[in-house]
């Protein structure tokens, strides 16, 4: 979270995804801190404005995080308020570019 707070996202990446991988290998795939690694390397890969990318590791996140805690958790809610931020900046880059697609046909 350091590094993603100094703006290093590449850096940021590389240590999530091999957190993630280290929590797979030792927790398997359903462990809520498995969840915690995929909603963290989701946040990073936002950033970097991978949206598809994050809504995939968001998704996963929600999905255990449902099964092991149910849909009331504070943890469930916080992932489900990420995939919405998320959501919302899909929209507005796509009413973005659909602007500037409509301005440079004029």
């Amino acid at each position: 979270m350091v590094l993603r707070a100094l703006g290093d996202l590449k850096q940021a990446k590389e240590h999530h995804e091999l957190a993630l991988a280290i929590r797979l290998q030792k927790l398997g795939p359903h462990h809520v801190n498995v969840a915690t690694s995929y909603n963290n390397l989701a946040m990073v890969l936002r950033d970097l404005g991978d949206l598809k990318q994050a809504k995939e590791h968001h998704e996963r996140a929600l999905a255990i995080r449902l099964q092991k805690l149910g849909p009331e958790d504070p943890d469930v809610l916080s992932v489900q308020r990420d995939l919405a931020v998320l959501h919302q900046e899909k929209k507005t880059l796509k009413a973005k570019f659909a602007s500037s697609y409509t301005a440079s046909t004029m």
